[in-house]
């Protein structure tokens, strides 16, 4: 990892200027918290029907954490380091003097474009990642990009080309800087993950997107919350050695998620009712024994009838 990564903020205190926690070690530890979500939490069907899809040798637990480790990609950007040096002021004065930052009274002109979610997925999309995987990185804070704006991804880092390489442009030097920070985090992502190239990532259908992203939001919120993932001194400046392991652990531990619901009984008749509860099932317990047994897809079933005929 370019020494340069290591002071690239991820998330700050605006009360204290001296707590931060640098962007590859928030990367860290949403990948550690996802891993477990994902192999301690969500109920078996849903890991099963998702890697159903995977068929070219790799697994789900590679792109969850590929997810988790470019999430936040889009904040390796000039935009988005500017506004969080404003709680930084002492990381600022450093990015600057690498030359990564603009003069601090440079205003972009169109920084509202460009949140760091969606300009993650753009930047994931130029690095040949599946448009349906991209996009839960841009849907990571709740709300993705809407289909109907006119301005398609693949112009969105030429439009908007002072978010993502600085006012001096994309050939500057600057700009490459900054192409180079994302190129070998992405090239980082893809190693961690145990990914060849961004031809191994599997596209998936809508339904999993919607499931992968929940737990990408879900993971990010709990990696942010400082109760279970501490931020560090400034002192510290971040290097990857000295990164804890433990640290999700820790979280893990603390969080405590209760398990998920599963139910332990996939078919039933009145014989193995009988064997369950010790006795026949009446004529209520029949019906929906019957209407249930009957029934292709799954559903809902919803049972109205009087008081102690045995619906519970």
């Amino acid at each position: 990892m370019t020494t340069l990564f290591n002071y690239l903020p991820g998330k700050s205190d605006p009360e204290n200027p001296n707590n931060w926690l640098p962007l590859w070690m928030h990367s860290f530890d949403t990948a550690g918290i996802m891993t477990h979500i994902v192999n301690d939490w969500l109920p078996d069907e849903i890991h099963y029907h998702i890697s159903a899809q995977i068929t070219n040798g790799t697994t789900f637990e590679q792109l969850c954490r590929f997810l988790s480790l470019t999430h936040d990609i889009g904040k390796a950007t000039p935009l988005f380091a500017c506004r969080i040096c404003h709680s930084l002021p002492e990381i600022r004065d450093l990015l600057y003097k690498l030359g990564l930052l603009p003069p601090p009274e440079y205003k972009f002109p169109n920084g509202d474009a460009s949140p760091h979610s969606i300009a993650g997925e753009a930047i994931l999309r130029k690095y040949g990642v599946p448009n349906g995987i991209a996009s839960i990185v841009g849907a990571h804070h709740g709300k993705p990009r809407s289909s109907n704006i006119n301005q398609p991804f693949s112009r969105e880092l030429v439009t908007h080309f002072v978010n993502y390489y600085g006012n001096q442009g994309e050939d500057s030097e600057q700009g490459q800087l900054w192409k180079k920070i994302r190129s070998e985090w992405f090239e980082l992502a893809l190693d961690r993950s145990g990914y060849g190239s961004a031809a191994m990532i599997p596209e998936l259908d809508t339904a999993s997107q919607f499931v992968l992203s929940g737990l990408l939001i879900m993971a990010d919120w709990i990696a942010s919350n400082t109760a279970y993932f501490p931020l560090i001194p400034l002192s510290e400046n971040g290097s990857e050695s000295d990164y804890d392991p433990e640290r999700t652990e820790r979280a893990w531990e603390k969080l405590n998620l209760p398990p998920p619901w599963e139910s332990m009984r996939y078919y039933i008749d009145a014989h193995t009712f009988e064997g369950e509860f010790g006795f026949a099932p009446n004529s209520v317990q029949r019906s929906v024994i019957d209407a249930i047994s009957g029934s292709v897809d799954p559903g809902i079933c919803i049972i109205e009838a009087p008081m102690g005929c045995g619906k519970t």
